[in-house]
Order: C-alpha cells, then structure tokens, then sequence
C-alpha cells in the first residue's frame, strides 16, 4: 500500500530528501534593564566604548610612529633650505653674472 507520505518522501529521480528532523532554538538575550540580571547593558557599553578607543588610539599611535621620523627628516630639510647660508649659495647661483665694469683711463 503507497500513501501521500510515501509517494511525497520518495520525490522525484535526482532530487534530495528534505530532512524531518526538529530544530529548536534557544535565543538568550545580553541585555536587559540595568540592574537585573547578569549582564548589565550600560557595563556592556562602557566596555565596548573603551575597547573601541583604546583600538583608535593605538591606530594613531602607529600611523604616528611610522609618520613622524619623516615628517622630521622632512622638517629638517626644509629648515635646512630656507638657513642662510644655503640661501646665499642658491643666490649665488641663480642671480645672473654681473657685467664688468671697465673703468675709463684717467
């Protein structure tokens, strides 16, 4: 004897058997009103508020300590640059030759 349930579990050729086994979920909140249970949501946050600022600043610090040895060779060359003697020789260098003066005989 074929029944419905039969003839429905048993599907076509080539196609899989859907599993009938029950799930059950067990869903447990992390929060709840301050105060009563284990987890306090303000705790929770306070947490994840300084967790979150402790990562950004270390972040920075990196990016400082792999910028800053730069950014002071940098301001050393531009100190460097601009001093005077450096900017007597580029003078010097790009002021164009003067012309000899020939002084008349007498």
């Amino acid at each position: 004897m074929v029944t419905a349930a039969s003839r429905a579990s048993a599907g076509r050729p080539g196609e899989a058997r859907i599993a009938s086994t029950s799930v059950v979920f067990n869903y447990r909140g992390n929060g709840g009103l301050p105060g009563i249970g284990h987890d306090n949501v303000f705790s929770t946050a306070s947490e994840t508020f300084l967790r979150s600022g402790s990562t950004a600043l270390s972040i920075i610090l990196t990016i400082g300590a792999a910028i800053l040895p730069w950014g002071l060779v940098l301001a050393l060359l531009i100190w460097l640059w601009r001093s005077g003697p450096v900017r007597g020789a580029r003078q010097r260098w790009t002021s164009p030759a003067k012309p000899e003066v020939v002084l008349p005989p007498g």
